[in-house]
């Protein structure tokens, strides 16, 4: 590869990685309207995010980890609760992780770059 190829190629990866910069941004994660339901067990909250975005180019997308913990006064100690996969309300443009675990992941199902805040909710 000759010198011009070289610089040619350094100038696209310099380029590309600062326009990325400029639009590839995730921020101001908001969880609100939480409540629970003692006689269910269900917590229900709304999460919100602004500039949420999935890419074909790279195929990679941005998304909230979302997990629950509650304090037991008669241990003295912080615990994990567990998803369940049912009543949970998912807008059309966005998955949630299905793999066994404390917490699941929410993100964009559909390439798009979105400047709005997107709300989900889940429980009953």
């Amino acid at each position: 590869m000759d010198n011009n190829q070289t610089l040619m190629k350094k100038s696209f990866l310099t380029i590309f990685a600062l326009f990325s910069t400029i639009w590839i941004y995730a921020n101001n994660v908001q969880i609100t309207n939480v409540s629970f339901k003692p006689n269910t067990n269900t917590i229900k909250f709304d999460i919100s995010w602004e500039n949420s975005w999935r890419s074909s180019v790279l195929n990679n997308w941005d998304a909230a980890y979302v997990f629950i913990k509650y304090f037991d006064p008669g241990t003295g100690t912080w615990l994990h609760v567990p998803f369940t996969n049912t009543n949970n309300v998912i807008p059309n443009g966005f998955s949630v992780s299905e793999v066994p675990g404390v917490g699941r992941y929410l993100y964009r199902s559909v390439v798009e770059v979105n400047s709005t805040i997107d709300k989900c909710r889940t429980g009953d």
